[in-house]
Parts: C-alpha cells; structure tokens; sequence
C-alpha cells in the first residue's frame, strides 16, 4: 500500500509496504480565534481548510454556509420575486420574519426552473439533460476522501461521519476506475490501514491505480512539493466525510457521472452551487478537470498560510483561508472565462453559470426593482441586496429543509439524485437511513414524506431555545454582551464601538430586562416597550406591533431575546444576519445583579468615569450636592453587589482615560469580549456601514470632547 507523507521541508515520501509507515503526524489543531464565540466553529472550518491544502495548494472543505455573513435566500428576501412570469407582493419591512422564508418557497415553486432560465435569457440548458456515456471514460482520476479527523464515535457528529467513512469504503472504490487517496490523521491511518492494505493488495495489485493514504501534517502546507504527483490526473475528485454516498441509478460509474459533465466550457462540477456572495461550487464534494487544476493553481485561491499549527491562527488567516478557497476556486474558473456546474439545483435540476450570467442577473435586478438596493454590492458580495432578492431563491443553500422540499419536484428525491448527500446538516431521507443504519437522535429527522402544500412549507421544527439555555444561554438567546453604565458616562460611544466589531449588532437602547422578572414584565417597561416599534431608521429595533407581543409571550429571558434578534429587521441584512445581538441599557446598573442573574454567562461592560469627572458631569447639569451623592451611592452599591457575585463577568471601561488614550481603553475591553480591537474603529466608519439604508449616522469619536455630551450630537 502506498502511504505519501509530506514532511515539514514540504518533501514527499512514499513506500509500497505491508507494512504500515508511521511519521511525525498531526492532530487537529484547536484554532485560538480572538473572537471566542467562534472558537470552536473556525476549529472545524480550518481542519477542513488544512486537509485540503495536503492535496495541491487548492481545496478547502468549509462549508461556507455555516460563516458568520453568508446570506441566504430567506435573509435576503425582502422584495419581489420575478422571473417575468409572476410577481410576488412585497411584505412590509417589519412583517413576521418567517413570511420572508414561505415567499422564497413559493416563488421558486410558482415560477419554476424555466423562470431561472429566463433571467439568465436561455431558452433553454446549456448542459446534457443526460449523461453522456462516451464521455465517461476520458482520462486518468483521482479521488480524494477527506476522513474523519478521530476514530472517538462520541465525539460530536464523528459517529456520522465514521458510518459515511465505512460506507465510502464499501462503495466508492474501484481500481480499474481510479485512484483513491484518503486523507488522514496518524490515528485513522493506524486503525484503518490494515483495512486498507488489504483492499489495495486485492484489487489493485494488477492496475495502473491504487489506494493510499495522505498523512496530515500540522502546518497549512506550501504545497507546491506534491505537484508532480498530480500531474498524471486529469481529474481530481473531492468528497469530504459530512457526504454519504455514491448512490447511483443505471450503469454509470459514480466518477464518470461528474467527469462526463466537463466541456470546452465547464471546469468545474459539483453535487450543488450557492449563489451566496459569489456563485461558487460547495466544496463537501467536487471535481475539477486538468485545465480547471491549472486555473486553480495559478490563482490565489489557495495559498501557504506559513503558520504551523500548534502556533495557532489568527481570525484573518483563517478567514482567508475559507474565504479565498471555497468561493476563489469558482471565481478564479469563472474569471478565466470558463462555466460551473452542478448535478442538481433548488428544483432539482442542474445550474450552470459562468461571469456573463452575473452581469446579467445584476442588470435585470437593476431594471426590475424601482428602488435602489438597501445595501450595495462590495469586494466579498457581488450582489446588492436587490439583485440578491432576485436570483437566490433558485440558488441558495440547498442542504436545508425548505429546499429539500422542492428539489423532488412535489415529492421525495432520491438519493441518486445528489451521487452524494450532505447528512451532517441533520435530514436524512428514508432510503439514506434505511442503508447505512445511523444512529438517530434527537438533532437528526428522517423525512418519510412531505407535505408540499404551501400552507405547511414554513412549518420546520422549533428550537427549544429555553432548555439550550439552560446549558449555553449566549447561543441560546443570541445576545453577546449587556453595556451599561454611570449617566453620561459614555455608554451609548461605548456600545457603538462595540457593534463596530464584526458578528455583533443591536439596536440604541434595548432594556427587555428593565423591570420585573418574567418577559410578560417587559410590557409596562416606558419608554423600551414603545421603542420596539420604531424605525431602525431611528438606530432602533423596528419591529412589528405582532413581533413585539412574541417578546412579551416568550416562555423565557432567552427566548425573548432570541425572538428580537430573528424578527427585527436589523438583522435581516448583511452584514448581520448572523451577528449575536448587543443590549445597551444604562438602567440596568441599578439592579445589576438581577439582570445577570436572568442572563447567565453574558459579559457585561460598564461605563464609568472617575470620581472627579462624574461630580464635574453632574455639576454641568446643575446637580445639588445632595443630589450627587445620592445617584453616586444609588449605582455603586448595585456595581459593588454585581462584583461580588459575578467578578469574572463584568469590565469596568475608565471613560475618562478615553481623552488620553482611546485605544488603550478599548482594547482592554475588546479582550474582555474575545475580539479584536481595530482603531479604524474609533472613525464609526465600520459601524455605519452596518446600518439600514437611510439610518442615523453616528459622528467619529472625538477625543477632543468629553463623553459627556448628549446623545443627539453623537449622530451624524
């Protein structure tokens, strides 16, 4: 069996032995991320990212749908759906959010396949209908399987991706067809290579192809050192242990499937696209012929992160490792002027789509809406929330229940359908679970059968957002931090910064936990209860009069705050559709302890001033003495009380020392919060680049006055 290992100096070294060789290998890293809320999440984006850089400076399994600011279709519907066919009417901008999802659904089922066609002005494919049999042996492949990362089957979805592991093994190889390398951690090379071994001694003893292992190194690999075993291919395969499969109907080989799909123009097939952000092929499993291999490799859509692992990584690098990959491989194809594709689409047929098709959806979104977009197209989005209205229902994210409703065409697909299905979202279909015999949970559905009618399209399961509280109430609620703070002390600047930083956003005051205990509390709660209601053009929440009593009629503190950050329309946009939500209320100081009684584990940031400033504030505003000392003693015995309780969860930010040194302050309270500083911060440029069009605009801080001037002249 040949086993390639590739050592740090980027050398290659291979043996045909029986027996097992063994080297200096890696395990998974444990990514230290600035921002904590995504540590564990960007640890399981860059072991995929990195096993991938062991092939050839190309491929990246992160899903991108899971990336904070990623949008899908039923963040990013608001507006018409058209295809010239049928007109959708346009919710109010404070409807009941999950309307927004029923419409996608409805649109695409209304004006079907052919109303995508139209706007891509194709009277009808530019692909093969069916597969192309003569096409199916044309060259020399090779199979990538990316393994699960440990043998533990207790281990979060590892038991999943161990049945799919057997599974691949069981199905998917086939030495008169191709080769198989499956990338591995020293841990899975020792418990499977005897398996191995024997599979490749008795099938692939007499052929040009053979069976191997690639051992994972821990550094994000310069990977220029393993061209040269590519350059025999002239097609490489990808399918990462999240994909269950191949399952196929007919004679086809399940490799020739995709390799037939390849033309003068497509370089580059996979199971499904996103059209999110920029139209890209989803990496849980691809394929890519030797001209797509080509393009890739002279791109910068990969590249050597140069930082060993047990150094860790930063949030960027990690980033542009995800970001670069997943959508720059499909970039760097369609910016050579070639054409994507995939196997299936929302309603069950395939997309292809190449750079024209962009300028093209975004130039009828143009001439169809009479409105300029809410927000605009930039770098990493190519389209305006308009143009994202107009094409993503056809080609969102598809490995979600909604989606999965339409691709059948009114009934269940088949798993056939897809070669390969991606079963770590949680569906399975009947068939699927049927074969390989999962051990079903809680977290996964089987879907026996769907009810198609549109009154039952938005009806998914509902979170028990009450009793995940009870275990991790930020993920729970959807609220990252509560500021407040002594009277004009600078709370509102404060919180400002704070939502300057990325994946976190909110409104101008919130003040749900104000008074009383329950939720059912927060409607005698003046003026926040009123203030629900107003615009976000107004910086505030803008929900609806029906969305605002779901706060008051929430079973609990987290499913009050988890309801305001689903319906608000703040979050409705990019960039925050999956920001965690900040709630700034200076009245909480005064029943400090009880607010964090009702949110356990939320940070709490306050503003406060030394002593000398706040008597200075107070007297500006022709406070007695008597007076002052009374609203001194009415905050700090609460402070006092609240640090007693809870020390590790409250930072105390020295406003004064805003003057001197602004920096200095909110970097000690960014590192409290697990983010990261950035003095561009201070100008509100990034932070206003968050806002609803035609909001207030906050002023760029100025150190030159105090922070305790009134909150009107904080805006622009």
């Amino acid at each position: 069996m040949m086993i390639t290992t590739v050592g740090q100096d980027g050398s290659i070294g291979s043996s045909r032995n029986r027996k097992l060789q063994t080297t200096t290998t890696t395990t998974t890293t444990t990514t230290k991320c600035r921002a904590k809320k995504h540590k564990f999440f960007f640890v399981a984006i860059l072991g995929f990212a990195l096993q991938l850089f062991l092939f050839f400076k190309l491929f990246t399994t992160a899903d991108m749908n899971l990336l904070p600011g990623i949008i899908t279709s039923e963040q990013f519907s608001i507006g018409s759906h058209t295809a010239g066919l049928q007109t959708i009417p346009i919710p109010s901008f404070d409807d009941n959010y999950r309307v927004l999802e029923y419409l996608n659904t409805k649109s695409r089922l209304e004006i079907g396949y052919e109303g995508f066609l139209d706007i891509l002005q194709r009277k009808k494919p530019s692909f093969d209908s069916t597969p192309d049999s003569n096409k199916s042996d044309r060259g020399r492949v090779v199979v990538a399987y990316s393994a699960p990362t440990s043998i533990n089957a207790t281990a979060g979805k590892n038991g999943m991706y161990l049945k799919n592991f057997h599974y691949f093994l069981d199905h998917a190889i086939d030495c008169d067809k191709h080769s198989t390398v499956i990338i591995a951690t020293d841990a899975v090379i020792k418990e499977y290579g005897s398996r191995i071994m024997t599979m490749n001694d008795e099938h692939c003893r007499n052929s040009q192809y053979s069976i191997e292992f690639l051992e994972r190194l821990d550094k994000c690999y310069d990977m220029e050192s393993i061209t040269a075993f590519l350059s025999k291919y002239d097609y490489f395969l990808y399918v990462h242990c999240s994909m269950v499969g191949p399952k196929t109907t007919g004679k086809m080989y399940w490799t020739d499937i995709f390799t037939s799909k390849f033309s003068e123009t497509v370089k580059m097939i996979g199971v499904s696209i996103n059209l999110s952000f920029y139209p890209h092929v989803q990496s849980m499993t691809f394929a890519v012929d030797r001209k797509g291999i080509e393009i890739i490799k002279k791109s910068t859509a990969v590249y050597d992160c140069g930082v060993n692992n047990n150094r860790g990584m930063t949030l960027e690098q990690v980033m542009r490792i995800v970001q670069g990959d997943e959508i720059g491989m499909s970039r760097a194809i369609m910016d050579a002027g070639y054409s994507i594709r995939s196997l299936t689409g929302a309603l069950g047929n395939p997309i292809t789509i190449n750079k024209n098709d962009i300028e093209t959806i975004l130039r009828k979104a143009q001439d169809y809406f009479p409105h300029a977009p809410v927000i605009p197209s930039s770098e990493k989005n190519v389209w305006d929330s308009n143009a994202a209205t107009f094409v993503l229902p056809w080609g969102d994210d598809i490995w979600n229940a909604r989606t999965i409703r339409t691709i059948g065409n009114e009934k269940l697909p088949l798993w056939s359908d897809f070669v390969f299905f991606k079963v770590s979202r949680g569906y399975l279909l009947p068939e699927i679970n049927d074969e390989v015999g999962y051990d079903i949970n809680t977290s996964v559905e089987v879907y026996e059968n769907f009810d198609l009618s549109l009154s039952n399209l938005h009806d998914e399961p509902v979170e028990d957002i009450c009793k995940k509280a009870l275990f991790n109430f930020r993920d729970a609620s959807k609220l990252f931090t509560i500021v407040t703070g002594f009277q004009h002390s600078g709370t509102t600047i404060l919180a400002q910064l704070i939502k300057s930083a990325p994946d976190v956003f909110g409104g101008f005051e919130c003040g749900l936990l104000r008074n009383g205990t329950t939720p059912a509390d927060f409607k005698n709660v003046e003026p926040f209860y009123d203030w629900m209601v107003w615009s976000t053009k107004e910086d505030l929440w803008g929900l609806s009069r029906e969305s605002r009593d779901l706060l008051v009629s929430a079973k609990c503190d987290a499913e009050m705050y988890a309801t305001l950050r689903d319906r608000s329309p703040l979050f409705h946009y990019s960039p925050n559709q999956n920001s965690y939500l900040v709630d700034k209320t200076p009245a909480y100081l005064l029943k400090l302890v009880d607010v964090m009684d009702r949110t356990p584990g939320i940070p709490v940031v306050i503003a406060q001033k030394n002593h000398e400033a706040l008597i200075k504030t107070y007297k500006k505003r022709n406070f007695s003495d008597q007076r002052i000392e009374g609203e001194m003693r009415l905050r700090k015995k609460p402070l006092e009380a609240a640090l007693k309780k809870y020390p590790d969860r409250i930072h105390i930010a020295n406003t004064t020392r805003w003057y001197e040194d602004p920096d200095e302050v909110m970097e000690g309270v960014f590192n409290f919060l697990g983010l990261e500083w950035r003095s561009e911060y201070l100008t509100m440029a990034a932070l206003n680049a968050k806002r609803v069009s035609g909001s207030v605009m906050s002023k760029a801080f100025d150190t030159k006055k105090g922070t305790s001037k009134e909150v009107s002249s904080l805006f622009a």
